[in-house]
């Protein structure tokens, strides 16, 4: 299936129940993985989301519930912010764009159907990733480190992360 940008799709992953599941606009893929520009359940920018191709079960579009959100985002007149990836490894393409511009990241790996690691990328080296976690109140709680290619899904300043996000920069 060659993927289209502008067009919305429903992304369903092995985890995803029939209420859950990620909706967002293609925008690169290389071997391995797809990047989307997420959207919110409102129809709102959410952040930029990053999956390993093997883990998606299927992806739809045109359906009801992608005109629906199509509606909701002109609505609030929901905009992305022009990223460009090359698409020659989108995993550390990711990262790198995630400690460049501070964004507060969720990394899951393998064997895993959540975030295991949820901060700032600060280490990008061949094999590990590590980041400086932060819990829900905004306040640092140590490092953590992650292999780079058990990666599963990753998200970019993530809608429901950046309050944590602005209350770490209040904590400062």
């Amino acid at each position: 299936m060659k993927l289209e940008k502008n067009i919305l799709y429903e992304i369903i992953m092995p985890d995803c129940d029939n209420d859950s599941f990620d909706v967002g606009m293609f925008l690169a893929e290389d071997g391995e993985n797809i990047i989307f520009q997420n959207v919110n359940v409102n129809g709102f920018d959410n952040g930029l989301l990053l999956l390993k191709k093997e883990n998606i079960l299927n992806l739809e579009f045109s359906t009801k519930y992608c005109e629906s959100m199509n509606k909701l985002m002109q609505y609030h007149k929901t905009s992305f912010k022009p990223i460009k990836f090359k698409g020659n490894n989108l995993l550390i393409e990711f990262l790198n764009c995630a400690k460049n511009n501070g964004a507060i990241v969720g990394l899951e790996f393998k064997n895993s159907d959540r975030i295991n690691l949820l901060g700032f990328i600060e280490t990008i080296s061949d094999d590990y990733v590590t980041t400086s976690e932060i819990n829900s109140e905004g306040f640092s709680t140590g490092k953590g480190l992650g292999k780079i290619s058990d990666i599963t899904k990753m998200t970019s300043d993530a809608y429901c992360h950046q309050k944590y996000k602005i209350l770490f920069n209040m904590n400062k």
